[in-house]
């Protein structure tokens, strides 16, 4: 599983043996509403290896970043709660874009959304219309492809 953390819109995506199987998009009205959906989709799995969550950029408005750090643990807690020994890891939007999005140092934001909802829609094999969708989608790719879930 994949996950793409945010208070407003929060992307997620499931993998299968290596295969996308499903991914969405979460729009909490509230941190306990976000823990309510994403308590259903962690319900609604059978099984879970390993959970891979985007890291949260460190700018300078120490206020968003507390929001961020609270909804990112969302799913790691709750994944925990449910299987025992999942292996959580981080990735930074810097490693999976610049291996799944090409150099996206160069790109400015809306270039990297759209070239982002481009690569997952391939990788899905479905059109993906939310950039966080597609980067929960890319997220999991690149660990499938390039981090621990591929050992």
């Amino acid at each position: 599983m994949a996950v793409d953390p945010s208070s407003k819109k929060m992307g997620w995506a499931l993998y299968e043996n290596g295969q996308y199987r499903k991914s969405g998009v979460i729009s909490p009205e509230s941190f306990e509403d976000a823990v309510g959906k994403c308590g259903k989709v962690v319900d609604g799995l059978k099984a879970l290896d390993w959970l891979v969550i985007e890291d949260t950029f460190y700018g300078k408005n120490i206020k968003t970043l507390k929001v961020l750090e609270r909804f990112k643990a969302i799913f790691p807690v709750l994944a925990a709660v449910k299987f025992v020994g999942v292996v959580t890891e981080t990735v930074t939007p810097n490693q999976w874009q610049s291996k799944m999005l090409g150099s996206s140092k160069n790109m400015d934001r809306k270039t990297r959304k759209q070239q982002s909802i481009l690569v997952a829609s391939d990788a899905a094999k479905k059109q993906i219309w939310d950039d966080n969708e597609a980067d929960a989608v890319n997220i999991g790719r690149y660990f499938i492809i390039y981090g621990k879930a591929n050992k």
